[in-house]
């Protein structure tokens, strides 16, 4: 019996954040209690924490965390398709799960949707920052957990911190990974509203050293993208080209690649995606417009704008014939090339 509950798992039980795992309980193991809670502010009003967990698990595809006993502990990963912890898909879920034991102390460090770039970026990488800020030596840390892709982005990134692949251990929808000391940094910082220190960190370690006079002028297409193109791209291409802007697709490019090719550039301009993430690495000054839907208002990337010093400007596009039933964020759009050639003759000026 034992065994079947192993390999099918479920939760005994929800807890609404790690601090509720702190104080005895007469009804829970000591071997389940959070052994270490820091309240961590990176910058004024941003309350962030780090807790360590022994015997820690992680559900799934680094979507869910619970103690030994399958107390699950919200206020960890944000939540998708769910109002709360409780009411979360997952919990209901009696899937085939392979249990799988990693010694040593394990960071999590991904995050919900951390296989998108932007994610990777904002939600993921910045967690190593919050171990720092604990008093953590990241070489001493016995391994990091990530989501079950294996971007490049997400290897060179961490390369480039020092992280080697080796130490790397990836989770799965069929697997629930066991840890003897699983260290597990918060958010950090509110969904979708990256916090200034964030964008102050991925520039500082990785756009080091003397930088570039920006001079670049470019483009970022979503071609190749599944949803949020824009539809009839091939009017303004030949307009952008003739203005002196270089058309760039991010997914063609390298992690430092693309670092370089955002620091270098004056002036940035993309429809709404994960690769206009990189304006992070943008220059204070850069000018930045953003192409996007009247009836998708994510303010993501004025927000980072803002908090790297940019100028940030924004220009509403019509949905595409035929968008009729997709969801809102992944519908495609239209650009009006009369109305984009004069926006650009203002943005460039």
């Amino acid at each position: 019996m034992k065994f079947l509950e192993e390999i099918f798992w479920r939760p005994n039980g929800i807890v609404p954040s790690p601090i509720n795992l702190i104080l005895p309980d007469a009804a829970r193991p000591k071997i389940n209690r959070v052994v270490k809670y820091l309240n961590l502010e990176p910058e004024p009003g941003c309350n962030c924490y780090l807790t360590e967990l022994p015997n820690g698990k992680v559900i799934g595809d680094a979507r869910l965390v619970s103690t030994s006993d399958n107390i699950v502990i919200g206020n960890i990963q944000f939540l998708y398709g769910a109002v709360d912890q409780e009411s979360h898909w997952i919990l209901k879920q009696r899937l085939f799960r392979t249990p799988r034991h990693i010694s040593g102390s394990i960071v999590m460090l991904a995050a919900s949707n951390a296989e998108n770039y932007y994610h990777w970026l904002f939600d993921s990488l910045p967690r190593l920052q919050l171990l720092k800020n604990a008093g953590y030596d990241l070489n001493a840390i016995d391994g990091y957990l990530l989501d079950k892709s294996k971007n490049s982005f997400q290897f060179q990134s961490l390369a480039l911190l020092g992280i080697k692949e080796s130490k790397l251990f990836h989770c799965s929808k069929w697997v629930v990974v066991h840890c003897d000391r699983l260290i597990l940094p918060s958010m950090p910082g509110p969904l979708g509203y990256p916090p200034r220190w964030i964008c102050n960190f991925l520039r500082e370690q990785f756009r080091p050293g003397p930088q570039p006079h920006p001079h670049r002028k470019i483009y970022i297409s979503r071609e190749k993208a599944r949803g949020r193109k824009i539809t009839n791209e091939i009017d303004i291409l030949q307009h952008l080209i003739s203005c002196g802007y270089e058309i760039h697709h991010t997914e063609k490019l390298t992690f430092t690649q693309q670092v370089e090719l955002f620091s270098s550039a004056k002036e940035i301009i993309s429809a709404h995606g994960a690769g206009m993430s990189n304006i992070v690495f943008a220059q204070p000054g850069a000018k930045i417009l953003e192409l996007g839907s009247r009836l998708h208002n994510n303010l993501s990337f004025r927000t980072i704008a803002t908090n790297s010093d940019l100028q940030y400007e924004h220009l509403y596009l019509e949905s595409a014939p035929g968008s009729d039933g997709v969801e809102t964020r992944f519908a495609n759009i239209v650009a009006n090339p009369e109305e984009f050639r004069l926006k650009l003759a203002e943005f460039s000026q």
